[in-house]
């Protein structure tokens, strides 16, 4: 792959929603490239077909630029995959937080109480769990 100093258009993305951001940007762009490059009757300023000449300056002109865009494109989805490979490994490898472990399971516990009592439980069961709930969140911390 080219390096980023050959790519008139790269910026190094700060994050991976900015860089699927300009990822989506360029992918436009490239694709208004070639709609205008399919359409052999370039039309110039003055509304008229373009001579020879300039048409096939600007033809040459717009293949750099959709060659140099395509360029950009591939770099900033390989940086992406990287970025992501990246997360994915510090996300594999952080160890687990037994606080947080515990938070997490308390959550899962009182929302899938919560729903059995509402579809299957009596009046007398949901009030008594929801003053057991009310008790159990507010000795715990339970945000």
């Amino acid at each position: 792959m080219k390096s980023t100093q050959e790519l008139p258009d790269w910026k190094e993305p700060t994050s991976l929603e900015e860089a699927e951001t300009q990822a989506f940007a360029l992918w436009e762009e490239i694709q208004s490239i070639q709609l205008q490059l399919a359409d052999p009757n370039r039309i110039g300023e003055n509304k008229q077909r373009l001579p020879i000449s300039e048409y096939l300056t600007w033809q040459h002109r717009a293949k750099y630029a959709l060659t140099m865009k395509i360029r950009t494109y591939r770099y900033l989805k390989q940086w992406i995959k990287d970025q992501r490979a990246i997360l994915k490994e510090q996300t594999a490898s952080a160890p687990l937080n037994s606080e947080t472990l515990h938070v997490c399971i308390q959550r899962l516990l009182v929302t899938d109480i919560e729903v059995l009592i509402k579809l299957h439980g009596t009046q007398e069961q949901q009030l008594a769990y929801t003053n057991l709930w009310l008790e159990f969140t507010n000795t715990q911390g339970y945000k």
